[in-house]
């Protein structure tokens, strides 16, 4: 997801949402700023899915997506 080269927006202005692997994962859950994860100097977010199960019951997982300059 691409922010605006000025100024600000919110997810609400998104054209994408996070569906996780699974029906149920509830990604989206928690969208916190992780700062700059891969130090390239753009802010990165996580995607939080507390329900996802992958091979571990109730393990949760994290998406990280990378900031950009666009």
């Amino acid at each position: 997801m691409l922010g605006p080269l000025t100024g600000s927006s919110s997810l609400d202005d998104a054209h994408a949402r996070p569906l996780g692997e699974a029906a149920g994962d509830q990604a989206g859950y928690a969208l916190p700023a992780a700062g700059d994860v891969d130090a390239d100097g753009y802010s990165d977010i996580l995607i939080g899915a507390p329900c996802y199960s992958g091979t571990l019951d109730g393990a949760g997982a994290a998406y990280v997506v990378f900031g950009s300059s666009l």
